[in-house]
């Protein structure tokens, strides 16, 4: 009977298969079905354990280390207590803040003491999210050095779309390992306290989990990397990287709140009066945030094209919109709402409250393992989503200010940079040829596609060849480019057949790309990180075009990431040198943005070009566009 029975805590096979299919609970079931493990995890909280403690870690080439704080906000946060680990299974927890009556040690004491093995480069330190750590660390005047391995960059790196790379996901993936919940320490809902407050015994054995799983994962995903030919993707650019990212954020950006409070009436004035302009347009008053009172203006009472339905009705999208306002001007007067709207709210309103207090200036945050194509996202607050080609785009960057008179801002922008990547995978003579004389690549298309000589063009021909360049990158349809533009659909087929005709280059380049994803499953950016595209052979049509358009885009998109990324970190290095008295504030997709001293700006700018220009060798020349400015406003 007992060989009838199967055995789930074991079943290896199943658990892949689970993982595979995204049964996160069906997983979980087995993992906690497991024997529980023999672990060592030793609380340090007498000075005597202390010194025997530190003994040990002096002794170590490498370990894992976590920190429990009073905050996610590393710039706020304090130290509640410090895991290391060394060795699979066993962990040390050296608490700094506890429960009143609970016995710990002083932070005074224990930084000092191991301040020494944190920054020095020789010793190799392993993490989960490590440039949290790093950045609490530098509050207290520790400058953690010698970061080898990032377990969440790691997930990222080996499987970019997955949504999740927090410890418990990874651990669940590649331990088979149930991890303590947070919650499980300090609570949820109304009873949560805070990781101070927490009973000491079982913060310790929550913080040693962490180090110890952290631990162990590099050992499990280190040859896992090496296997997928990312290793030198982590340690060549990834971890670099996180060095320049923590410097970034710690430096953080200036703020004029008091522009931003003018402009926030200006826009409460400009609402009310497109408010009454859509009223006007509608013929009724109506709830413009509603999309079912506005489905019903739009489809019912001026019976505009119904194009696209959802679950819940016809859909009053922003794509819908856009292409609704080439035949109304109601459509267009509610996209600019929602617009202003988003402004006001996400910005206008919002940046003056996220100002740090202790240092009068907004610090953004970087994040390295969030887009599928290895682009850097910015969160709390996002400043890669402030429009640039909008008025109210412009005054909001016009609030971002130096941190005195004598500084301004530099702003490094690679021109066209995803088109001349473009010329350099697919070797297009006419688009290599346009890079080379350095024409206006647009008008250089629109000329050969309408055949007329480009001092011919028009601003609407330029507009249309520039719509198809870059929606070659991004896949785009004959629905898009007419959306996009306001050309009929068959014009827009048209203008896309006659871009393949003139650039056979590139059409090759598309095709070569989507059979070789279709081969291997993946596609490589010119820096080898890795995009798995799991629908590009489906039966289903629609999965398969956005496969293959995502094929093609990850590979010009992810390449440009990863450009930018070598160049951030060769100026980062650059700016060691101490002579430029610059500093690196934000990475906006293709642009860097300094805060330089004015006396320096000229050095500045010849460094900034040539490390930028030098990043690495295309086919086409690398373009870089500086500006400077008092504002970031007048660097564009």
């Amino acid at each position: 009977m007992n060989a009838c029975k199967v055995n789930t805590a074991e079943n290896t096979e199943l658990k892949n298969l689970f993982r595979a299919c995204g049964f996160q609970t069906l997983l979980a079931d087995m993992v906690a079905t497991a024997k529980t493990e023999e672990t060592q995890y030793h609380l340090v909280d007498t000075i005597e354990k202390f010194y025997e403690f530190l003994n040990l870690l002096v002794a170590q080439r490498i370990f894992a280390i976590d920190l429990e704080t009073t905050s996610t906000n590393p710039l706020i946060a304090r130290i509640v207590g410090i895991s290391f680990s060394w060795q699979a299974r066993e962990a040390y927890y050296i608490p700094l803040m506890v429960p009143e009556g609970t016995a710990c040690l002083s932070a005074d004491i224990v930084l000092s003491n191991i301040r020494a093995v944190l920054e020095d480069k020789n010793i190799k330190k392993i993490g989960q999210n490590i440039k949290y750590d790093l950045l609490v660390f530098r509050r207290n005047n520790i400058l953690l050095q010698g970061i080898v391995f990032d377990t969440m960059i790691a997930s990222y790196l080996l499987n970019p779309e997955k949504r999740n790379h927090n410890l418990d996901d990874i651990a669940f993936e590649y331990l088979s390992y149930k991890t303590i919940a947070t919650s499980e320490v300090i609570g949820s809902g109304k009873e949560q306290i805070t990781m101070d407050q927490a009973d000491v015994a079982k913060v310790c054995k929550y913080a040693c989990q962490d180090a110890d799983i952290s631990f162990r994962l590099a050992d499990v995903m280190e040859p896992r990397l090496k296997e997928g030919a990312l290793s030198e993707l982590l340690q060549d650019i990834e971890i670099p990287l996180l060095y320049v990212l923590a410097e970034m954020e710690w430096n953080g950006i200036g703020l004029n709140t008091h522009l931003l409070h003018e402009m926030s009436d200006t826009l409460t004035a400009k609402l009310q009066q497109i408010e009454k302009e859509i009223y006007a347009s509608a013929g009724y008053e109506f709830n413009i945030s509603s999309p079912r009172q506005l489905s019903e203006v739009l489809f019912e009472k001026l019976e505009l094209p119904r194009l696209r339905r959802t679950k819940t009705g016809l859909s009053t999208d922003a794509n819908v919109l856009t292409t609704l306002a080439w035949q109304h001007a109601l459509p267009k007067l509610v996209l600019e709402y929602r617009q202003l709207m988003k402004l006001k709210n996400t910005y206008v309103d919002a940046l003056p409250g996220m100002v740090n207090p202790n240092t009068g200036r907004i610090h953004t945050s970087f994040n390295q393992t969030v887009t599928a194509t290895g682009r850097l996202s910015s969160s709390e607050p996002n400043l890669q989503n402030i429009p640039i080609r909008t008025e109210i785009g412009r005054q909001i960057r016009r609030a971002f200010i130096p941190s005195g008179n004598d500084t301004m801002f530099l702003s490094a922008d690679y021109s066209q940079i995803e088109l001349r990547i473009l010329a350099h995978f697919s070797e297009d003579e006419a688009l290599m040829t346009a890079f080379h004389q350095d024409k206006d690549i647009h008008s250089s298309v629109a000329a050969a596609i309408y055949g007329v000589p480009i001092e011919n063009v028009t601003s609407e021909m330029r507009r249309n060849a520039k719509a198809v360049d870059f929606g070659i990158v991004y896949g785009l349809s004959e629905f898009g480019l007419s959306r996009d533009t306001g050309l009929s659909l068959e014009k827009a087929r048209e203008f896309i057949d006659s871009y393949f005709a003139l650039f056979q280059g590139v059409k090759r380049f598309r095709n070569k790309v989507v059979d070789q994803a279709r081969i291997c499953g993946y596609v490589k950016t010119l820096f080898h990180r890795k995009r798995f595209i799991p629908d590009i052979c489906s039966e289903d049509k629609k999965r398969r075009n956005l496969s293959e358009r995502i094929a093609v885009n990850t590979i010009i998109q992810g390449s440009a990431a990863d450009l930018i990324k070598v160049a951030m970190n060769n100026i980062h290095t650059r700016l060691q040198e101490g002579v430029y008295g610059a500093k690196m504030l934000l990475q906006i997709h293709d642009e860097l943005l300094f805060e330089v001293q004015k006396d320096t700006i000229t050095l500045t700018r010849s460094m900034v070009q040539e490390e930028m220009s030098r990043a690495v060798m295309l086919n086409v020349p690398i373009k870089v566009n500086i500006k400077t400015g008092v504002n970031w406003m007048e660097t564009e």
